[in-house]
């Protein structure tokens, strides 16, 4: 959906609730219409991630990977420890994100259009164990993570030479 279209979609809905003024207070009415923009923009969210992402060819050269689901075409991984390891990779050096949590991780498999893992808690703990991710405190009350240098190295040289 086009910024245009999202505007008229505002208007339209702040009309009809100005139609509707003697049966709303000023709060409701605000409240009301931050919903309808939420749902609005909740929309325009879901068809963007009904869009076809494009499959990279496989390459034994390390490139710039522009989203996650062509680093993991590009690895051909298929287990969602690695899944999670190369999502955290993905976040923390090609998006520069500080640390991750299991809402990041989540909202990446989303995006690459993946079945989500039932218990990726699980994964994060045995990959934290093996040295290629590190607990770092909360993210939003949760527990958050970060890559290591040796996970870093793990997903490089996957990328590079294939199957470690």
């Amino acid at each position: 959906m086009e910024v245009n279209r999202i505007i008229q979609k505002i208007k339209e809905a702040k009309e009809k609730i100005s139609e509707n003024q003697e049966f709303f207070s000023e709060k409701e009415k605000q409240i009301i219409f931050e919903n309808i923009v939420k749902k609005i923009l909740f929309e325009e969210e879901e068809q963007a991630f009904r869009k076809p992402l494009p499959i990279p060819q496989k390459s034994k050269e390390i490139i710039v990977e522009d989203s996650f689901r062509s680093l993991i075409n590009k690895a051909g991984i298929s287990q969602h420890k690695d899944y999670i390891l190369f999502a955290a990779y993905y976040l923390i050096v090609k998006e520069n994100y500080e640390k991750i949590n299991v809402k990041d991780i989540n909202y990446q498999y989303k995006k690459a259009y993946l079945k989500p893992s039932t218990n990726p808690s699980v994964f994060l703990i045995e990959l934290t164990k093996k040295g290629l991710l590190m607990q770092v405190g909360k993210k939003d009350g949760i527990s958050a993570y970060s890559i290591t240098k040796e996970g870093i190295d793990y997903v490089e040289g996957f990328l590079k030479n294939g199957s470690k």
